[in-house]
């Protein structure tokens, strides 16, 4: 991908400038006036920037990675015969925005049944023993299907989640439940092992506030598994959307940012983001407004660069996040089913977290599969591969084709997930103190975080509420 190594950042009706006295914190720095910054170029913020440049205004978008935008959507091509296989963002849901978005850059839609994809070709493994389990099944359809509209019911409770966090006081004590324990209450088991394999990178699944669930599995992504009707990349790579994002957004983003620090006026004034290196060179950006299209953990936030006080520091210090790790692996031997691991001696069989989700061979490859895994807690790259070698090392050779080599990783995309506060913070209103921040020190945040890690729902969002507010503000 063009990395645009440009000498000045030419960002629509953007001033360029030489670097005045005020600006030795870059040295030798190019200097940019925008409209909007926006700090990271995934799902949301890409959006937002298209739409904002729509809507006459300059943008800049401030992307860590050295060659791409995209975010959570990644692709890996296999080198031995150049098929694409999708590390990241797979599906998304029908909606207005979101065809509307897909067309606009060229993205060649297809279509996918995912509850269909879930029920085929599968064998149930106990990836900590190695053991098939024979006797495990799937959910019967009707179960699911009456589980599902009982989801839908319950999901049509709380509107005010779809797009953010407006809980109110006191909090609904249904969305601080553990999910396992919301099944329960409101017979929802049915459709547990469709959860399970939905929601992967949820862990662990049965504990976490029913909340997040209630948030990924909204009605978009409801409708879509009931009906079948997901969208995918017909060519199988769903980086062909920000490949051509990329085209349109040309010089307006700035490509491996580093060593970034971030001033913010208390009231009226610029932002200046001085960014001390990239692909390009140091930067100098005084924006009017600032947009955080990253995770915002602290200490993600704190590596940005952002001047945070003590009132901000302490919000987002609440918010911890899980990672869930799509893998490309050579050498597993898996070629005659999809693997999907269960841990019989559990509820629902779902095993202990750390996990292998699946194993899903890749036949258009040269003996690939692909293996996602999810933690609730941040692993090392070789924490990683060792646990992928002694899970699948464990598998009897009648699922490994008699293979003797080690299952050896040749791609991983680690994607933060689930950011969320503790169920004591969220009935004690803390969501209503993280959406006061809103344009706080003329700061606005956007992303997976503050709606879900759906790519649909965060573009309905920017699309519904978002944009509509903090276009009326600038």
């Amino acid at each position: 991908m063009n990395k645009f190594l440009a000498s000045a950042l030419l960002v629509g009706s953007a001033v360029v400038s030489p670097v005045s006295a005020a600006c030795t914190t870059v040295k030798n720095a190019s200097v940019t006036e925008v409209d909007v910054a926006i700090i990271g170029g995934g799902a949301s913020g890409v959006y937002a920037a298209a739409r904002l440049i729509d809507n006459n205004k300059s943008v800049v978008v401030l992307e860590r990675n050295g060659d791409r935008i995209g975010g959570q959507t990644e692709t890996y091509y296999d080198p031995a015969t150049g098929t694409p296989v999708n590390v990241g963002v797979k599906v998304f849901s029908n909606t207005t925005a979101t065809t509307a978005f897909l067309k606009r850059f060229d993205f060649p839609m297809g279509t996918l049944n995912v509850g269909q994809t879930l029920a085929t070709g599968t064998r149930y493994v106990d990836f900590a023993t190695g053991r098939l389990i024979p006797n495990f099944t799937a959910a019967d359809p009707a179960a699911q299907a009456a589980a599902m509209q009982r989801y839908a019911a319950e999901l049509a409770k709380y509107p005010q989640i779809k797009f953010g966090y407006n809980l109110g006081q006191p909090v609904p004590e249904d969305l601080t439940l553990p999910f396992g324990k919301f099944m329960e209450k409101h017979n929802l088991t049915g459709m547990a092992q469709t959860m399970f394999e939905f929601n992967s990178g949820y862990a662990p699944l049965l504990e976490i506030p029913a909340l997040y669930i209630l948030k990924y599995l909204d009605t978009y992504e409801l409708q879509s598994l009931q009906s079948g009707s997901f969208i995918v990349a017909a060519n199988g790579d769903s980086a062909t959307l920000y490949r051509n994002a990329a085209k349109f957004l040309g010089e307006r983003v700035v490509y491996g940012v580093s060593g970034m620090r971030i001033q913010r006026p208390s009231s009226s004034g610029l932002i200046t983001i001085a960014v001390g290196n990239s692909t390009s060179g140091p930067r100098l950006v005084r924006a009017k407004r600032l947009i955080v299209a990253a995770p915002p953990t602290l200490d993600n936030l704190r590596s940005a660069g952002l001047d945070l006080d003590a009132g901000e520091a302490g919000l987002f210090g609440k918010l911890t996040a899980g990672v869930f790790y799509s893998l490309v692996v050579e050498g597993t031997g898996v070629a005659a089913a999809n693997l999907r691991n269960r841990h019989p001696a559990n509820p629902y069989g779902f095993p202990d977290q750390p996990l292998i989700y699946s194993v899903i061979p890749l036949p258009k490859t040269r003996g690939l599969a692909q293996v996602l895994l999810g933690s609730a807690a941040p692993l090392t790259a070789a924490q990683v591969e060792a646990r992928v070698a002694a899970d699948i090392g464990r598998l009897p050779a009648s699922l490994r084709g008699n293979a003797t080599t080690t299952a050896k990783v040749v791609a991983m995309a680690a994607h933060t997930w689930n950011v969320m506060a503790p169920v004591e913070d969220i009935k004690a209103g803390f969501y209503d103190k993280l959406e006061g921040l809103q344009g706080l020190k003329n700061t606005w945040y956007i992303g997976a975080a503050w709606t879900t890690q759906s790519s649909t729902t965060i573009w309905e969002g920017l699309e519904q509420e978002f944009l509509p507010k903090f276009l009326a503000a600038l």
